[in-house]
């Protein structure tokens, strides 16, 4: 049964099937791609005891919001050029190039979710959970081997990781908890010190991305009191750049140049 379909009882009964709520309520059902949330917050608005024209004014609030939010994933998401990356990871029966989008596992139940009225808390609560229940490992303790990427699952049954394993239960925690997937991606890159990996997030109060690092240089700020990625000096390599060999999220890989022969040693 898709919304209209749904809906159509509860417009019934209030308002004798207008068609101003059922034109504003088709726009909501195109615009939105997560449907079941799309289905409780027009459900809600629709049964609550607000006049038609209360009705008509928050469903039109709504469809703002998702379009503001669509047209905004659209310009975040082609800033960057975009470049299919594997990394290099070592099993038992061989080395496989596995495509690091494969990290993010958003149907996986065994992650964690967090809550929040708000991305931004979700955030850094999704942050807070990892430092409090994974111990920073190096991958030589854990698996045998100075490189090794951890699913989640992994992580969080062995309860620690190095620097990646951290930054990638971070992201999944996120996109689990309901954080909209362009707002979330892991970085590798060069900073001071060597090569790390680490979570950023595109906070909602003025969209910018700051570093959600549960190892390295953590600090438990609020996120709207952070300083930007690009902000951040430890997020520079030692000739003071700001240099991410690539980045990714649920759905694309980006990366501006070919990898360095530093991150070529792990990825290709």
């Amino acid at each position: 049964m898709n919304v209209k379909q749904s809906l159509k009882p509860i417009v019934a009964k209030v308002f004798d099937f207008d068609d101003d709520i059922f034109a504003l309520e088709e726009k909501i059902r195109i615009a939105k791609e997560d449907a079941e949330v799309k289905d409780t917050l027009i459900k809600n608005i629709m049964e609550s005891d607000a006049t038609k024209s209360e009705k008509i004014k928050s469903l039109e609030q709504m469809l703002s919001f998702i379009e503001s939010e669509k047209k905004f994933e659209l310009e975040i998401t082609n800033k960057i050029p975009k470049k299919d990356t594997t990394y290099l990871r070592i099993e038992k029966d061989g080395t496989y190039g596995v495509d690091v989008r494969n990290f993010f596992m958003i149907n996986d139940v065994t992650i964690p979710v967090v809550t929040g009225s708000t991305n931004d808390i979700k955030a850094l609560a999704g942050l807070n959970w990892v430092k409090s229940n994974i111990i920073y490992t190096p991958d030589k303790s854990s698996y045998g081997i100075d490189e090794y990427w951890a699913y989640p699952y992994q992580t969080l049954k062995r309860k620690r990781g190095d620097c990646e394993d951290g930054a990638i239960l971070i992201a999944n925690i996120l996109l689990r908890s309901g954080v909209p997937w362009y707002r979330v991606r892991v970085c590798a890159g060069s900073v001071k010190g060597g090569g790390h990996a680490y979570c950023v997030y595109c906070r909602e109060t003025d969209n910018e991305w700051v570093v959600l690092d549960w190892c390295y240089w953590y600090n438990s700020k609020p996120v709207a009191d952070r300083l930007t990625h690009y902000d951040m000096r430890n997020y520079m390599n030692e000739e003071k750049n700001f240099y991410v060999w690539f980045s990714w999220d649920l759905k694309n890989i980006y990366a501006k140049e070919e990898l360095s022969t530093e991150a070529m040693e792990f990825f290709k």
